[in-house]
């Protein structure tokens, strides 16, 4: 299996989402690509431990995580709007047997529309159900997204 396929999905990824940011993982959560992330951001405690805790989550789960960086907690949310300065949707999509994929951006940005996620996250089922993921290009992935609905 080759982790360039992370590699290839995450830049697809951010093609389809308009995502600001992001990176792929590997099983062992050593990343393997990214984009408007610099090792600073990916080392800093805070960044570090809340992208980890949900890319951990969507590969104990297999399951694509929509959150947020502030409001996991109801408790905890800003009631003004100040408070919502650094708000960042997140999103993670586990790839089955090669790691994961993180995603986020500022809300102020807009937020990434569900079916947009659903069509990734059934687009990457398809192609590792083929066992494509050596060779389809981003060009077939791209438009195997599109074809999906």
């Amino acid at each position: 299996m080759s982790n360039s396929f992370l590699a290839r999905l995450l830049r697809v990824a951010q093609k389809v989402t308009q995502a600001e940011r992001g990176f792929a993982v590997n099983n062992t959560r050593e990343v393997q690509e990214k984009f408007n992330l610099d090792d600073s951001t990916l080392e800093e405690p805070a960044f570090r431990d809340f992208a980890h805790i949900w890319l951990g989550r969507a590969l104990d789960d297999g399951k694509t995580i929509i959150t947020n960086n502030i409001i996991t907690d109801p408790s905890k949310a800003p009631n003004t709007n100040t408070g919502f300065a650094n708000l960042r949707v997140v999103v993670c999509i586990p790839v089955s047997k090669h790691g994961a994929i993180y995603l986020d951006q500022h809300i102020r940005n807009g937020i990434i529309p569900r079916d947009i996620i659903d069509r990734l996250s059934d687009m990457v089922y398809n192609v590792q159900k083929n066992r494509q993921e050596d060779d389809m290009s981003e060009e077939h992935m791209l438009a195997l997204f599109e074809k999906m609905s």
